[in-house]
């Protein structure tokens, strides 16, 4: 069966002030009502990811927190200082070293450095809609599915892109974005305590 891949943007948060820096930013109004928006079609459509690797920014944090929910204490859950600066080959090297007992992994990381991983390991494939500009907004969450065994084998399109869902797509046509799954193995991943 597939693994997949699952990318989470952070949704959108306060711009930096005086006394807060980028990675402590936190999510504003909005953002919260987009992240509730996403935890409702992470439900629906049954992601229950083994591993979470997520940066450490308080964004990525909270975004992650508001949408678990569907997978609660399933997860595994890592915060990697490295995914906040990540860029795409970082963010590659990191899914190459995932447990191949893991079948299901997402990553909460940031842009530009998860946009052009989805790019990269699709290579191309494309999507039903894409969005606007073809970009990967606040909270917007990219599915791919990954044939190979084990994760070493990530590489550009090695993935075939199954959907990028945004929260203006929720409630409207998000199910039909969506695409049909294969359904991997349930694979029984320890938990791991935050780093």
């Amino acid at each position: 069966p597939a693994r997949l891949v699952y990318l989470l943007r952070p949704a959108g948060a306060a711009p930096p002030a005086n006394h807060v820096g980028d990675h402590d930013r936190p999510l504003t109004t909005s953002g919260i009502d987009d992240c509730n928006r996403m935890q409702r079609y992470l439900a629906k459509a049954d992601v229950h990811p083994d591993l979470v690797l997520c940066s450490t920014a308080r964004r990525a944090r909270q975004t992650l927190d508001a949408v678990m929910s569907p997978f609660g204490g399933e997860a595994a859950v890592e915060h990697h200082r490295s995914t906040y600066s990540a860029d795409a080959e970082a963010l590659l090297l990191q899914l190459r070293q995932v447990d191949p007992g893991a079948e299901r992994v997402m990553v909460v990381g940031h842009d530009p450095g998860l946009r052009l991983l989805a790019v990269h390991l699709a290579g191309g494939s494309e999507v039903r809609r894409p969005l606007p500009d073809k970009r990967f907004p606040p909270a917007a969450l990219a599915i791919l599915a990954f044939q190979g065994e084990p994760w070493e084998g990530l590489d550009a399109g090695s993935c075939e892109l199954h959907s990028i869902v945004a929260p203006s797509d929720v409630g409207r046509d998000a199910e039909a974005q969506r695409g049909a799954l294969p359904p991997p193995a349930r694979a029984h991943v320890t938990q791991n305590p935050d780093t």
